[in-house]
């Protein structure tokens, strides 16, 4: 079994321009902007709204994908095609969240 990094460093290296210091911010905007979207995205399942749920698993998707956090990127992209046809009791929060938290670990070991 191969194991998937968190963050596909060359992809977070270009995002930055190559600066460190702003893979680091990078990465903190993600963590932070992505807790409060899944938050956002779990009151919308809870009240039943497709498209606003769907909304939100997508900007954690693209926000994901930009800075190379392919797991948690893919979580949202499952997360979204479930909101899209409409299964709003198969998006999984706890999926979510748990991609999200390695990112922090990754943001953690990076901060040193």
């Amino acid at each position: 079994m191969t194991s998937r990094a968190v963050v596909d460093e060359r992809r977070l290296r270009d995002a930055s321009g190559g600066s460190a210091e702003f893979e680091i911010d990078l990465l903190e905007l993600l963590v932070t902007d992505g807790l409060e979207r899944i938050e956002a995205l779990e009151q919308a399942l809870a009240s039943g709204d497709a498209a606003a749920a769907r909304h939100q698993a997508h900007t954690i998707k693209g926000s994901a994908s930009s800075v190379g956090a392919a797991g948690l990127s893919e979580a949202a992209r499952e997360a979204e095609q479930q909101c899209v046809a409409g299964d709003l009791a198969a998006v999984s929060i706890d999926e979510l969240r748990a991609e999200l938290e390695q990112v922090e670990d990754y943001l953690r070991s990076r901060r040193g």
